[in-house]
């Protein structure tokens, strides 16, 4: 995989999300998947989000790419 140029310095914060929320509606009840989460990841980290189907590690790097 080829890494693509970055002016961040390894260690510093490449990625914070503080208190995200995301919540949808199924007929008449509203699902919350995220909670106020919080996610940091530092330039030159490999990190993993790990949890059991449908605890909302997808829709939080949705958010995160948008």
């Amino acid at each position: 995989m080829d890494e693509l140029p970055t002016n961040t310095p390894p260690g510093a914060i490449a990625v914070r999300c503080v208190g995200v929320q995301k919540s949808f509606a199924a007929g008449e009840t509203t699902v919350s998947v995220l909670r106020g989460t919080d996610f940091t990841a530092r330039a030159g980290e490999m990190t993993f989000l790990v949890g059991p189907s449908g605890c909302g590690k997808t829709t939080l790097i949705s958010i995160i790419g948008a």
